[in-house]
């Protein structure tokens, strides 16, 4: 969960093969959490080099109260998903709308493996 003003990730300058990996992620970014200060497509994440020998974040969730939001890659700024996917990043990750909170639950309890717990209603 990105909090704050902050993005899912963002990267310094890394060399050849040094680079940090974001692979698997499940990130939702809410409103009033985005670091480019635009809730209607907030920053998801950012690369500090721009180049597939280094970070390539892939199979990715990211999910956002509008369902968009923007990557920087390198001096690039605002890009779409489909951008960088176009650019060979972020292949097999989607950027949907923000699910109930009954899934994000099932999801932190299926994670955690605990058991699905029923809520009783105390009288």
């Amino acid at each position: 969960y990105a909090d704050g003003r902050k993005s899912c990730y963002g990267t310094g300058s890394f060399l050849e093969g040094q680079a940090d990996t974001f692979v698997n992620n499940t990130c939702i970014v809410a409103r009033g959490g985005s670091a480019n200060g635009d809730d209607a497509a907030p920053s998801l994440g950012h690369m500090y080099q721009c180049s597939i020998k280094g970070m390539n974040p892939t199979y990715n969730r990211y999910y956002t109260d509008t369902g968009n939001g923007t990557f920087a890659c390198g001096n690039q700024e605002g890009l779409t998903l489909q951008s960088m996917q176009q650019q060979g990043f972020e292949l097999g990750s989607t950027v949907s709308t923000i699910p109930s909170t009954d899934t994000i639950l099932k999801w932190a309890r299926n994670i955690l493996k605990m058991p699905s717990q029923k809520v009783q209603a105390i009288v």
